[in-house]
């Protein structure tokens, strides 16, 4: 697979407790403010659903077809639920655990009416909602990808090498030739990469669509994903 695209816009917000790893314009960090809404609905928001909602604000990027992605979404609920198994549920904690749930609260707060999809993906999840999202230029002129990621809740006992850090990236992918992303198999040469199975990759990522490297390898258990973009002038 080979794919060429370009990503004009993007936004990264790195949500609390963990501090930006990069400085940029468009890299933000602490609490989104939200003026746009009431208390009452940024109340029932979870802290991704307030990042995602802040960076649209900011950059105006409702009302476009979107790809939303994400491992876990809202994990933290889904353990919560579990432990209230012996008590009465609330229905209001089991609607926003599954995990389209953040990109219908959006859509309903926002009015927005443009298509979306939701997917998950253990084998490199940016680079499969980017491959969907591509596979939409034939119909649309611009697709934004918008990743979300929670803190790894501690019931997961994860690794340190398997945490995931609080984060929202957000891409809109253009037709063009600036980006180039591949799936190779893994080969010979590269089957004792260790595949990546945090989120701490993606801030290699964003250090490619800053500039601050041309080449950026993901390497994944169904196969090593490789991504390049022509130098930042």
């Amino acid at each position: 697979m080979h794919l060429k695209f370009s990503v004009n816009q993007w936004a990264l917000w790195s949500l609390p407790p963990n501090e930006s790893p990069i400085t940029a314009e468009n890299v933000y960090t602490g609490k989104p403010s939200l003026d746009s809404l009431s208390g009452m609905v940024k109340r029932r928001m979870p802290s991704s659903a307030k990042a995602i909602q802040q960076l649209n604000d900011n950059h105006h990027w409702h009302q476009l077809p979107c790809v939303y992605a994400s491992k876990h979404a809202e994990l933290s609920r889904t353990y919560k639920i579990i432990r209230q198994f012996n008590q009465d549920l609330s229905p209001a904690l089991f609607s926003m655990s599954v995990h389209n749930a953040i990109p219908g609260l959006l859509s309903v707060i926002n009015h927005d009416d443009s298509v979306y999809t939701v997917i998950d993906s253990m084998s490199g999840v940016v680079e499969m909602a980017v491959t969907e999202a591509v596979s939409w230029l034939s119909q649309y002129p611009k697709v934004k990808v918008v990743y979300f990621e929670e803190d790894s809740c501690t019931e997961a006992e994860l690794t340190e090498a398997d945490k995931d850090s609080g984060m929202v990236l957000i891409m809109v992918i253009e037709s063009g030739d600036d980006c180039t992303l591949s799936l190779e198999s893994k080969s010979a040469e590269n089957q004792e990469l260790k595949s990546n199975e945090s989120n701490q990759n993606v801030i290699q990522l964003v250090n490619l669509l800053t500039g601050k490297q041309e080449n950026y390898q993901n390497p994944q258990p169904r196969g090593l994903w490789q991504w390049q973009r022509k130098p930042v002038l």
